[in-house]
């Protein structure tokens, strides 16, 4: 099962997904995220602090969700990972691709709200 919730906090919007972000739930979120780009969002965070499991597919749709973003110079961070999603992204280095915030705190103090 999967939640998911966005709210504007100034110039971010931020995207809220809990539960298990995996293949058979990645429908919901490419809804949330298309309608974000429709948006025509430029700066967008995805909190995982409410995230359980996060699978390949997952990482396929955040580099997806970057790259169209990025072509309007735009900006996508992650907030809040819990540490076996953290431990995935060490792994594949995903913090070379998508900023990584430990804490909301971390975010907030680190970007241009």
């Amino acid at each position: 099962m999967i939640k998911l919730n966005w709210y504007q906090l100034s110039s971010w919007f931020v995207v809220e997904i809990k539960g298990r972000f995996v293949v058979r739930n990645l429908i919901h979120v490419r809804s949330v995220l298309d309608e974000l780009d429709q948006k025509m969002a430029s700066r967008v965070a995805i909190d995982l602090g409410e995230t359980i499991q996060l699978d390949s597919s997952a990482l396929t749709i955040l580099i997806n969700f970057k790259k169209r973003i990025s072509s309007r110079n735009g900006s996508v961070a992650i907030i809040h990972p819990n540490r076996n999603i953290s431990e995935i992204f060490s792994i594949v280095g995903f913090e070379k691709i998508i900023p990584i915030f430990e804490t909301f705190k971390d975010f907030k103090n680190h970007v241009e709200l």
